[in-house]
């Protein structure tokens, strides 16, 4: 990680506006305009430079490749309706890395059906090469495009397309419990 990446998130809290500072320079540049969508890929923690993609985001994409990212979903998904109350967004829920652990992978899913969060259809399957695709830079449809990686990342994006093609979003669901 690059040295300025490390305090970059304590740096940018301590400016006014911080968290719509990322909607403000898509607007500027015209990103949204040029694209029929857009992924960000942020931090998969709460963090200053989390809460920037909330607000120009249409979709969220939360990923669940342990028992704790399930018991602290209740976080992030409070976290959504705090900065976006009452805006119209949609989940998806996924399930990564959790192929080659069968017993996680049962567990992830039985705690992620008692708190009501239904798992997106697609999967992200364990796969080698998405773990050095940042090294090489550019994506998995560059570096590997027949690997398991690149095939369910296709799959993933067909399925939050088709979350845009059915519509508005349905309500949201009860906020999940908090885990203790």
């Amino acid at each position: 990680m690059p040295p300025v990446w490390k305090t970059l998130g304590r740096e940018i809290s301590h400016s006014e506006g911080y968290p719509t500072m990322l909607t403000e320079l898509l607007a500027r540049e015209n990103i949204t305009g040029r694209f029929d969508f857009l992924i960000i890929d942020s931090p998969n923690q709460i963090s200053p430079i989390m809460e920037n993609p909330i607000f120009p985001a249409d979709a969220f994409g939360i990923p669940f490749e342990s028992t704790k990212a399930v018991k602290s979903y209740a976080s992030i998904y409070q976290l959504l309706l705090n900065l976006r109350p009452g805006a119209d967004f949609r989940l998806i829920h996924v399930l990564i890395n959790l192929t080659r652990l069968p017993g996680l992978r049962r567990r992830v899913q039985a705690l992620m059906q008692e708190d009501n969060i239904v798992p997106a259809k697609s999967e992200i399957r364990s796969c080698g090469w998405l773990a050095q695709v940042d090294e090489y830079g550019g994506s998995i449809f560059h570096f590997r495009p027949h690997s398991n990686g690149a095939q369910d990342m296709k799959a993933l994006v067909q399925e939050i397309i088709t979350l845009f093609d059915n519509g508005p979003q349905v309500a949201h669901p009860e906020t999940p419990r908090v885990a203790a």
